[in-house]
């Protein structure tokens, strides 16, 4: 059903095989919530109401998931807006969300954010602060005080990329060809 594949005192990553979450005290991203997240996630101990939703890129298997999910977000008590958070260019969150409102009435109901996150841009979350990067597709890190974690789905190697990467924590990154700076503890497929 699901594996941790990481954890540092109580911040921990998981992936399902279809997106990931990290989860800390007071706060819960998903990210690239393939189909079958939402399921996924209902079926772990991790289920609960999400801080954000994160897209690394514009794929199928990165966003087939959000009609679901967002679905499931609806029906969980929360007092804050979710925030779905995507690259610029990439038209299909947007859409996606908005279909889901006039599809389903409890998602009608739910208070989105979505925002396109420019390269560089950043924004605080429970507990952190996020930023975003365009490294050939969309790469976040979360500083959570001195622990940070970047979250680069199918980002390539680039220079870029290995500054964000540097004093990490811990990586999740898609593909071997990826070095991580000593110290940081690399996770993902």
């Amino acid at each position: 059903m699901s594996l941790r594949v990481w954890s540092h005192g109580e911040v921990s990553l998981w992936d399902f095989g279809v997106g990931q979450l990290l989860v800390w005290p007071g706060g819960a991203i998903a990210v690239d919530p393939g189909d079958g997240f939402a399921r996924a996630l209902s079926r772990s101990d991790q289920a609960g109401a999400l801080t954000a939703v994160l897209f690394t890129g514009p794929g199928p298997d990165r966003i087939g998931g959000l009609f679901a999910l967002l679905a499931d977000q609806a029906r969980r008590p929360r007092s804050w807006p979710l925030r779905l958070v995507h690259g610029l260019v990439d038209e299909g969150v947007p859409a996606l969300a908005a279909a889901s409102r006039q599809v389903d009435p409890a998602a009608g109901a739910l208070s989105l954010e979505v925002e396109p996150l420019f390269d560089g841009d950043g924004f605080a979350l429970v507990g952190g602060h996020l930023s975003g990067h365009d490294v050939g597709s969309l790469a976040y890190r979360l500083q959570l005080g001195s622990l940070g974690v970047v979250l680069a789905g199918g980002a390539r190697p680039s220079s870029r990329l290995s500054r964000l990467l540097d004093d990490a924590t811990v990586a999740w990154l898609e593909g071997k060809d990826h070095r991580v700076p000593a110290g940081c503890a690399r996770v993902g497929p």
